[in-house]
C-alpha cells in the first residue's frame, strides 16, 4: 500500500513543490518573511488535517497505531515555530485559512491524510539544514526538526510496516491524499499575497 500511495500521490507531490514559495527555499532569496508563510499555510492546512484524524484515532488505535495520532505534534509545532517567527520579525501575516478538507470521510481516507502528514517529517529532514544556513542556527523549526533524526525515522518506518498490513480502499486515501496536496498548494498561494 505504501509504494502504491506514493506512486499515485507523486504528481500531486511535484506539483505542490513547484509553487514560487516552495521554490524560493532552494533559492538564495528565502527570508524570514517568506519562511513566515510558509509556516502559515502549513499551519492552516496542517491543523485541519489533525483535527479530522482526532476523529479516527479509535480506527487507528484497533488497527496496531495505538496512540499515534494522539501524540502526533505537528499543528502544535508549526504554531509555536509560527509566533516565535514573528516576534523575531514583529510582523504578523494574516491570511484567511481555506475551506476545510472535505474527503476525509472515512478511514481509509484518514490514512491517505497521514501519509501525506507523516512524509512531511521526512522532507523536513533535508529542510531543516538549509534552514539553518539561511536564517541562522536560533532559527525556529521545532516542526522541521521534529523528534530528531534517529526517532523521525524509526517512526516513519514502523508508520510504513503498518501502512502495508492495514485493510484500507486505496481510491479513498489516494483522493484525501491528493486534496491535502492541493489545499496546501492553494494556501500557499494564498499567503504569498498576504501582508502583515
Amino acid at each position: 500500500m505504501r509504494q502504491h500511495l506514493k506512486d499515485q500521490l507523486e504528481p500531486a507531490h511535484n506539483w505542490l513543490e513547484n509553487t514560487p514559495l516552495i521554490r524560493a527555499l532552494f533559492s538564495q532569496a528565502f527570508e524570514y518573511q517568506h519562511y513566515q508563510r510558509l509556516l502559515l499555510a502549513m499551519k492552516n492546512v496542517f491543523c485541519q488535517v489533525e483535527q479530522h484524524l482526532l476523529t479516527y484515532q479509535a480506527e487507528f488505535e484497533l488497527t496496531g497505531l495505538d496512540d499515534f495520532i494522539g501524540r502526533n505534534q505537528k499543528c502544535a509545532r508549526l504554531t509555536a515555530d509560527l509566533e516565535r517567527v514573528q516576534q523575531l520579525t514583529q510582523e504578523k501575516i494574516e491570511c484567511p485559512v481555506m475551506p476545510g478538507i472535505t474527503s476525509i470521510r472515512d478511514f481509509s481516507a484518514a490514512v491517505g491524510a497521514l501519509y501525506v502528514l507523516e512524509g512531511s517529517s521526512q522532507g523536513a529532514r533535508q529542510i531543516a539544514p538549509r534552514l539553518q544556513k539561511k536564517l541562522g542556527a536560533d532559527v525556529p523549526m521545532s516542526f522541521y526538526v521534529g523528534e530528531g533524526d534517529s526517532e523521525n525515522a524509526k517512526k516513519w518506518e514502523w508508520f510504513c510496516q503498518w501502512l502495508d498490513q492495514v485493510e484500507i480502499d486505496p481510491h479513498e486515501a489516494i483522493l484525501a491524499g491528493v486534496e491535502v496536496f492541493v489545499r496546501l498548494r492553494q494556501q500557499l498561494v494564498e499567503v504569498e499575497n498576504a501582508t502583515a
